[in-house]
């Protein structure tokens, strides 16, 4: 959980350490060099810096022994950008991150983390400056959530995007100036979202990174929406569009193995020899004479047996 440290050495220590404060609290009218040197030591790490008043700093936990200034340290242990890729193939799941840009409201910051828990997705990136980070509001904001959802603290989300296109994952961003809506685009693969901060939407040059624009269909008359409910409406589309896709008929979506067949040697061809035509001589047919018409019978001879007297 978030702590609140006091004075200026430990926040001077804090800063320079590799878990640097998530913000600077000042009382109004505090001077000197101490002050100084956090202010340009906070200033060039992009941390943001509140001036507040006797009865805020009061609440804080301050007093005028506190040397009039504080600071904001997170304990919580963020991941790494590759953990949350690894949380995905664990389950066998395609990639589903969130990435969070100009983010400044802790508590849409809750909200958002308890959308993604309920929604399933593996991770949220976001900024290490000029965004906010875990607090005590953002924590009672996400009614528990935050402690199942893995969240990365980036330098540059330019460079995370670039990561995560390497890897394979498309990135969308959720933007109303987009000719698409959320239901046009294919949210089925590893699929990063990228969901804008209250004011100021995403930055420029992200949108310019996003594989894919696409805007949430509006019928009223407020053309926006808060940052923490357009979230969790692109969150759950892509849980739509996975559930329908898992009902499809196995044939569709089941991958075949090809079937491999092995080379066949090739066999010589015997040479193709012509059947033996074998001709018979056909004999001349003799032809029968036709018998001759019988000759009339001659009388038989009889042998003259007179003799002479």
């Amino acid at each position: 959980m978030p702590k609140i440290i006091f004075g200026f050495n430990p926040i001077i220590e804090a800063l320079k350490s590799d878990r640097p404060p998530e913000k600077i609290f000042i009382l109004h009218g505090t001077h000197g060099a101490g002050v100084r040197d956090i202010l340009n030591l906070a200033t060039a790490q992009k941390i943001p810096i509140e001036q507040v008043g006797k009865l805020r700093f009061t609440q804080l936990g301050g007093d005028n022994r506190s040397q009039r200034i504080a600071a904001l340290i997170s304990e919580y242990d963020y991941s790494e950008l590759t953990t949350i890729l690894e949380i995905a193939k664990k389950k066998k799941q395609p990639a589903f991150i969130g990435l969070l840009s100009n983010l400044e409201d802790p508590r849409n910051f809750g909200a958002i983390i308890r959308s993604a828990e309920c929604a399933g997705v593996h991770g949220l990136v976001i900024p290490k400056h000029r965004a906010v980070g875990i607090t005590e509001t953002v924590a009672s904001s996400s009614a528990g959530a935050m402690s199942h959802v893995a969240i990365s603290k980036v330098t540059n989300l330019i460079t995370a995007m670039d990561e995560l296109k390497e890897a394979g994952v498309w990135i969308v961003g959720a933007d109303q100036s987009a000719d698409k809506t959320i239901y046009e685009i294919d949210l089925k693969g590893p699929i990063a979202v990228v969901v804008g901060g209250e004011n100021k939407g995403i930055r420029r040059l992200l949108k310019e990174r996003c594989d894919f624009i696409a805007r949430i269909p509006m019928k009223g008359k407020v053309n926006s929406l808060n940052a923490s409910v357009a979230a969790a409406i692109v969150f759950f589309e892509v849980v739509r569009q996975r559930e329908e896709a898992a009902k499809m008929p196995e044939k569709s979506t089941k991958t075949v193995k090809p079937v491999i067949i092995p080379p066949v040697t090739p066999v010589e061809a015997e040479p193709v020899v012509a059947p033996e035509v074998i001709v018979e001589e056909k004999k001349p047919v003799k032809r029968r004479k036709k018998k001759a018409e019988a000759a009339p019978e001659e009388p038989e001879k009889t042998e003259d047996k007179t003799t002479s007297d």
